[in-house]
């Protein structure tokens, strides 16, 4: 909504500019500052009306990105591992640790952490998740037979060692 409101002003400074040809005319109608016109007029003259609209301010480069070879070799030897083409690698994992041990191995220099290894593995989409709903279960599931759950009897009644198991207090 602010966005539209916005981007309505910005027309309308524009077509009194383009009408009147002065700036200050300009200025005391829309009741904006010097340097905020300026700008939208030379994005006008730039862009057209497009130019008018409100532009990303998010980074358009990312300093610490992980080079593009190196995200090849790791999708590479995660490839190896999976083929189990050599025999270290048919009794190893295939997960970001296994991957980041082979590229230390290997010789490979700066070598990137475990969780951006995962990340990378994850964008290529080479990781199986988990759905939500099996891993509810099987905690439930690992609940409904735990021994000391409340409300099951265990073998020494309510007590766990020294300490009863309602209350939490040390018996005597």
């Amino acid at each position: 909504m602010k966005e539209r409101w916005e981007y309505e002003i910005r027309f309308k400074a524009i077509r009194i500019y383009e009408e009147t040809g002065r700036f200050c005319r300009t200025l005391e109608t829309v009741r904006r500052s010097r340097g905020w016109l300026a700008k939208w007029i030379h994005r006008y003259k730039a862009f057209g009306l497009d130019g008018l609209r409100d532009q990303s301010r998010a980074p358009r480069h990312v300093r610490n990105r992980t080079r593009e070879p190196l995200v090849r070799k790791i999708l590479a030897l995660r490839d190896e591992l999976e083929a189990h083409k050599t025999r270290r690698a048919a009794f190893a994992g295939i997960g970001a640790e296994t991957i980041h041990f082979e590229l230390q191995r290997r010789g490979i220099r700066r070598l990137p952490a475990i969780s951006t290894i995962e990340k990378i593995l994850a964008r290529a989409g080479k990781t199986k998740k988990i759905k939500a709903q099996l891993r509810h279960e099987q905690y439930t599931m690992s609940l409904r037979f735990h021994p000391l759950r409340i409300g099951s009897r265990c073998p020494y009644g309510y007590q766990l060692g020294s300490i009863h198991w309602q209350s939490r207090l040390p018996t005597v």
